[in-house]
């Protein structure tokens, strides 16, 4: 990659946006180490992150967790959150409790959390 990337500043003269944005990309990851933070683990969508799972079958997952809100006898998604940063899963309730509060106009009576892993 790294020879590429030299190639394309040495004849490319005047890059766009674009071409930029990836050289850009390529260059935190010829630069990122083994323990570096914010590590770009797909150049096409550089903010995937790894969540380790913890488990012997499946280490890691790539990607980002969504908090999903639906109602419970007709299955209706009234809210979705992209959660950054892999949070610990009791910190986000409150969150999606709120979300759902402001577009449908109600506070549920009940809440059901599942995790599915």
């Amino acid at each position: 990659m790294g020879c590429v990337k030299r190639d394309i500043e040495r004849k490319v003269g005047n890059p766009n946006i674009r071409l930029k944005s990836l050289l850009e990309i390529s260059e935190r990851i010829l630069t990122q180490s083994k323990n570096s933070k914010n590590k770009i683990y797909s150049i096409h969508s550089p903010e995937v992150e790894c969540i380790s799972k913890g488990k012997s079958y499946k280490r890691y997952e790539f990607g980002c967790k969504v908090s999903l809100v639906t109602t419970s006898k007709s299955n209706w998604v009234v809210g979705v959150q992209a959660l950054h940063d892999n949070p610990y899963d009791g910190h986000t309730l409150k969150d999606a409790i709120n979300q759902m509060e402001k577009i449908v106009g109600i506070r549920p009576k009940e809440v059901y959390a599942l995790n599915h892993s």
